[in-house]
């Protein structure tokens, strides 16, 4: 599961190569796109990514599976607030890993 959080549509990293992936890999990857500053007509996730939004996005057990890993590139502020997300779904504070930003 791949989570793009960005501000606006214009802003979306790598929007093709993701889809094309899912294209070719559509039973193993599960791409998401939320924007913090969502336009008209926006109809995926919307908001900063929060436990409740992994929550509903995550596949059920994900917290409670031993490997279960969170991949996180961003600001120092975007990891703090994933790590907080993270914990709050019951998942240890090793199974973060910062790429950095």
């Amino acid at each position: 599961w791949v989570v793009v959080s960005q501000r606006s549509p214009a802003d979306l990293l790598l929007s093709a190569e993701l889809s094309r992936m899912v294209s070719l890999h559509s039973t193993d990857l599960s791409v998401h796109h939320t924007l913090t500053a969502p336009v008209e007509g926006w109809t995926g996730l919307t908001g900063r990514v929060s436990s409740a939004m992994l929550a509903r996005i995550l596949p059920e057990g994900f917290a409670q599976a031993p490997l279960s890993r969170v991949v996180v590139c961003g600001s120092a502020g975007f990891t703090e607030l994933l790590r907080s997300a993270v914990r709050e779904l019951g998942l240890p504070p090793n199974s973060v890993i910062n790429l950095g930003s």
